[in-house]
């Protein structure tokens, strides 16, 4: 090794023992949690469906709630599933769907082990995500500080809760920021082939990303305004750059769209499921509340008689929804159309407050609930989420707390966010891209209290970016900044953790 290889070989193995450091404590972390705390599991019914489609697809093969359903299921994403089924495949097969258990402990030991299985698979699913947010930071800021901003997320006990929820939160915050990272590598890229290879993989990731929540189908749209907005001297360029990603994207993308297609007949690109978002939207004044679950004051009871109305079941059954969905988006759809003309004031509101919740809103009611869970010998306490539910059932002081947090990450990093755009830093332009998705997604169709989580880690890459934008501007104090800006965000972090998930 040449003397002048030996700072690179040093950076390199400093780099390399800061991510086995990180990946081993967020691990420990996220399995301590689930070993010694109850879990949220299906969470009272709004972790929707997706681990029972997880459970049919390994067992029979088949994307579909039952073997006695005759139309395809076009209501969920793949996605999650998928990852479901990977996991069962990899821990060994569940059992047959027709074994007849000899006792109740054995019925209740193999549902156990089901979510034990899905725990584990997303402790992972939190380490690795931590180690992408960690690799994307330390191209911003120096490698310490990138590794406790990362390790500040992977020991936050608000994606630590939702470890234990078999839904897809984990596994979206995990392609949401390795589809992050490689759009950073391509805009950074020199050119030549490396960056040709860099587009063309961004544009399949995003594509797997867009199958597990259709939320970023919008995201090449944002793409293209973001390159004609930073690159018009070399627009050419770039376009062509566009166009790869958007091939790869499509292609991705295709497989699950033609078989939507075969099955039905139309244009679907993942799942059905958007017009019923937009009238949710559109049909009456919802409350800026991120603690609560609106989608009750939405459903009951218009959504009920449309429902019944297309149907012709009175009661609520998801598999009687997936095999008429069709024909309910067709509905949401022109009822969406009537509330436009007849009161758009209304879908004008709530566009504003879904935006107004997506960039500053956080549900914290979920880590008083945890707590509460902890400290009862009941079942998780949903109720509280209902419109207008009082939630005074457990102190909020950590989840005070951790709202306190956010709003701390979200001032910070809106102003990285802000000032890396007025500077024309390139390092915005990826987490940049998927943040205004994610949000103008949301903002224009329906926003709740399950989908604050998306934008927690792009925050921590913008608090990167604060601290980068500090040093750029040869800031006096930048140094200094920094550190307290991360070491105080890890000390808090692990206070919450201590408070939340160990004492």
């Amino acid at each position: 090794m040449t003397h002048s290889n030996k700072p690179r070989f040093a950076l390199i193995m400093k780099k390399l023992g800061l991510a086995v450091m990180l990946v081993v404590c967020v691990l420990w972390a996220s399995i301590y949690s689930i070993s010694s705390n109850k879990q949220f599991g299906l969470m009272g019914g709004m972790a929707e469906e997706y681990l029972a489609l997880g459970i049919h697809l390994n067992q029979t093969g088949l994307f579909q709630l039952s073997e006695t359903s005759s139309k395809p299921f076009l209501f969920r994403p793949p996605g999650y599933v998928k990852f479901l089924d990977l996991a069962f495949s990899c821990y060994g097969q569940l059992k047959p769907r027709n074994h007849v258990f000899t006792s109740q402990q054995e019925a209740e030991n193999e549902q156990r082990k089901i979510f034990q299985v899905v725990y584990v698979f997303q402790c992972f699913l939190l380490a690795a995500s931590s180690l992408v947010l960690f690799l994307h930071a330390g191209q911003l800021i120096p490698p310490v500080s990138a590794f406790f901003l990362a390790l500040a997320f992977g020991i936050n006990p608000y994606v630590i809760i939702h470890v234990g929820v078999a839904h897809y939160e984990l596994l979206h915050i995990f392609a949401i920021l390795v589809s992050t990272w490689l759009l950073h590598l391509a805009f950074s890229s020199e050119g030549g082939l490396r960056k040709q290879i860099l587009w063309v993989a961004t544009g399949a990731c995003f594509g797997v990303t867009t199958l597990i929540r259709p939320v970023s189908l919008i995201l090449p749209a944002v793409l293209a305004v973001v390159v004609i907005w930073q690159f018009r001297s070399n627009l050419r360029r770039e376009a062509l750059h566009w166009l790869f990603f958007v091939v790869s994207f499509i292609v991705v993308l295709a497989p699950w769209t033609w078989r939507n297609y075969q099955a039905v007949k139309r244009f679907i690109p993942v799942n059905a499921q958007a017009n019923a978002a937009l009238w949710g939207s559109s049909s009456q004044a919802l409350d800026l509340d991120a603690n609560h679950y609106r989608w009750s004051r939405v459903w009951h009871p218009e959504g009920q008689e449309i429902y019944e109305a297309v149907t012709g079941e009175a009661g609520f059954q998801t598999s009687v929804y997936s095999d008429h969905v069709l024909s309910l988006e067709d509905e949401f759809w022109t009822r969406f159309k009537d509330n436009l003309a007849t009161k758009p004031g209304v879908y004008l509101s709530n566009v504003c407050k879904n935006f107004a919740l997506m960039t500053f809103g956080i549900n914290s009611v979920v880590i008083k609930m945890f707590q509460h869970l902890q400290h009862t010998d009941g079942a998780l306490n949903v109720q509280c989420l209902a419109p207008g539910a009082s939630q005074d059932f457990y102190p909020s002081t950590a989840s005070n707390a951790f709202t306190l947090l956010v709003m701390l990450l979200s001032l910070t990093g809106y102003w990285g966010m802000v000032a890396s755009c007025v500077a024309r830093d390139h390092a915005v332009l990826a987490p940049l891209v998927s943040f205004a998705t994610l949000i103008i997604a949301h903002t224009i169709t329906y926003t709740d209290i399950m989908y604050y989580y998306l934008r927690m880690p792009l925050l921590f890459i913008f608090v990167a970016l604060f601290a980068r934008h500090l040093h750029q501007r040869a800031f006096v104090h930048a140094d200094l900044v920094r550190r307290v800006l991360i070491s105080g965000t890890f000390v808090y972090t692990a206070c919450l953790y201590w408070t939340v998930i160990v004492s």
